[in-house]
């Protein structure tokens, strides 16, 4: 029965060892398939002597090959996974054992790096039709119950899904991360959507007003009636601006919470001009500003010629709105000396001619530039800020401090497809669905003082960050929250405190690691307020205006009671 034709994985089923020599002369046997037989051995002279075998699959359990397993066959071909960690050298001969040579024409399948791998190249076999890497797939319920077996799958391949468990009052979504084409290990898990609200449910919720407004902020052209969990519908006509490119409405407006304005977003056709020109409300030109001064002992001007932000939103967009870091008659852009903490170039979200403005100088302690898409800024320590991930105007104003080390330092704020599945899947492990979480994820990352080398997780480090609250969850004010991503799936929430520069809500937190992070908001957690543009006194800006008005209020009161006190009565008696 063995001694003819193939040898299927049928014939090794319940087979856990063969003795030496097993085949030795069978010589009608022509392909070997071991399939997933747990044999950890193919002994010594196994195979010798059998003159028509051509090919062999190895199992994936087996671990080792004896001496002269394949000695004077007709192998051509032979699959070695990278479970085969121990083949000596004799294993693949002809000739007499004692003056053995290796086969000729034999190309050995197996996977890169392995010890088959190592072993063809130091003999001169061939390793063409490489064996494709494994991975290893595990799907999950939310609670992190294994769905089925882990499954193995090959090196561009996908996995199979089970059925997704049913979840009373949610709809499956789908499985995140993705399952195709597979790169690596995974961890699958389901995404869940609410289901439909019945008519009666739905006739109960409250109704908002969406707004969508031109890019100058001054004109709505689509107002609409919401009801609050449902999607905005956009004008079905496109924002034009000469010289730009319209590429969508911030913020979201697909789950209304509230009422809310959008404003369209716009990129800039010419390759060195990434901003607005601007109009009359939106610029600020200080060509011969000669009075800059600063604590130091010299004065530098400044020159910051037609700061325009490029895409507005609700705290910016609004040529009447004093939040307007391009407003004419603010001074923070005028490029005025500064003695606070930050000096900053630009505050608008970019430079016109991409080139960067230049403040006058300061004595605080971090210094911003910033040059076509992404915004270069100086923190403590000097480590600089480099924010490449769109979504937040006025990047310019993020800076970074470094404890742990007296090194320089690169801050890098980018996108990445990784960082926001991390991000997604931690969130819904943490929270079990994404339906009522606002969420903007990015790649943190630290590098040395040139950009290029990038530093992993170095000892006794943190780096304190402030950055601009990202456009889409400006309008949640304190109710947006930090956290980074540790373990691939593990939400690490992070105390975050607030802060304004220059008019700007800015959230600060301290990242102990680099890997991916992310700004959130827990819709069904709401308990600051959603104005989101008075989040003082905590500072970064100058003294805020409000605390002029207290103080001046105070001082009134105080005249006043002395001058009430200082007045004398006169009485004038009459003789009776």
């Amino acid at each position: 029965k063995i001694g003819t034709g193939k040898v299927r994985e049928s014939e090794f089923e319940n087979v856990t060892e063969i003795r030496p020599g097993a085949f030795r002369g069978c010589g009608n046997v022509s392909q070997v398939y071991f399939g997933d037989a747990d044999i950890k051995e193919i002994p010594e002279y196994c195979f010798a002597d059998c003159t028509k075998l051509n090919y062999c699959e190895v199992s994936d359990k087996t671990e080792s090959i004896g001496d002269f397993a394949f000695l004077n066959t007709a192998l051509s071909d032979i699959r070695i996974p990278s479970s085969v960690v121990l083949i000596p050298e004799n294993a693949f001969t002809e000739g007499d054992p004692s003056t053995y040579t290796m086969l000729k024409g034999l190309n050995i399948q197996c996977e890169v790096p392995s010890a088959a791998y190592t072993f063809a190249t130091k003999y001169g076999f061939g390793t063409e039709d490489r064996i494709p890497h494994p991975f290893y797939v595990q799907f999950y319920d939310n609670d992190n119950n294994p769905l089925g077996e882990v499954q193995k799958v090959y090196e561009g391949e996908d996995a199979v899904p089970p059925e997704p468990p049913v979840v009373e009052g949610m709809v499956f979504d789908k499985w995140m991360p993705e399952y195709t084409n597979v790169t690596s290990d995974l961890k699958i898990y389901p995404k869940y959507v609410k289901a439909p609200a019945s008519d009666d449910e739905d006739d109960n919720k409250p109704v908002y007003t969406v707004r969508f407004f031109n890019y100058e902020g001054t004109l709505a052209i689509k107002t609409q009636k919401v009801k609050e969990g449902a999607a905005a519908t956009p004008p079905n006509t496109t924002p034009e601006r000469d010289g730009y490119t319209f590429i969508g409405w911030l913020p979201e407006y697909d789950n209304i919470i509230s009422d809310l304005d959008v404003y369209p977003q716009f990129k800039s056709n010419s390759s060195t001009d990434n901003t607005n020109p601007g109009d009359n409300n939106n610029q600020n030109s200080d060509s011969n500003n000669n009075n800059n001064s600063n604590n130091g002992d010299s004065n530098s001007s400044g020159t910051n010629n037609n700061n325009s932000n490029n895409n507005p939103t609700p705290e910016n967009s609004n040529p009447n709105n004093a939040n307007n870091a391009n407003n004419a008659n603010n001074a923070n852009n005028a490029g005025a000396g500064n003695t606070g903490n930050t000096n900053s170039s630009n505050t608008g979200n970019t430079n016109t001619n991409g080139n960067s403005g230049t403040n006058g100088s300061s004595n605080g302690t971090s210094n911003s530039t910033q040059s076509g898409n992404s915004s270069t800024n100086t923190g403590n320590g000097n480590t600089n800020v480099v924010v490449s991930k769109p979504g937040i105007s006025n990047s310019n104003l993020a800076s970074a401090s470094v404890s742990g080390s007296t090194d320089d330092f690169v801050v890098k704020i980018s996108d990445s497809d990784s960082a926001k599945a991390a991000v997604e899947q931690a969130l819904l492990n943490e929270y079990g669905s994404l339906d009522d979480i606002r969420y903007f994820a990015m790649d943190i990352s630290l590098y040395d003082k040139t950009g290029t080398s990038k530093i992993q997780n170095p000892d006794n480090t943190s780096v304190t960050i402030t950055m601009p609250i990202p456009d889409a969850l400006v309008s949640y004010g304190g109710n947006n929250k930090a956290a980074s991503v540790v373990n691939g799936d593990t939400l690490e929430k992070l105390d975050a405190r607030f802060t304004t520069i220059d008019g700007v809500p800015c959230i600060s937190f301290v990242a102990k690691h680099f890997s991916p992070y992310t700004i959130y908001v827990d819709l069904n957690n709401l308990t600051a307020s959603l104005n989101g543009s008075d989040v003082t006194p905590t500072t970064g800006d100058p003294i805020h205006p409000k605390w002029f008005l207290s103080i001046g209020l105070g001082l009134m009161s105080i005249i006043l009671f002395f001058l009430k006190g200082s007045k004398k009565k006169v009485v004038k008696v009459l003789p009776i």
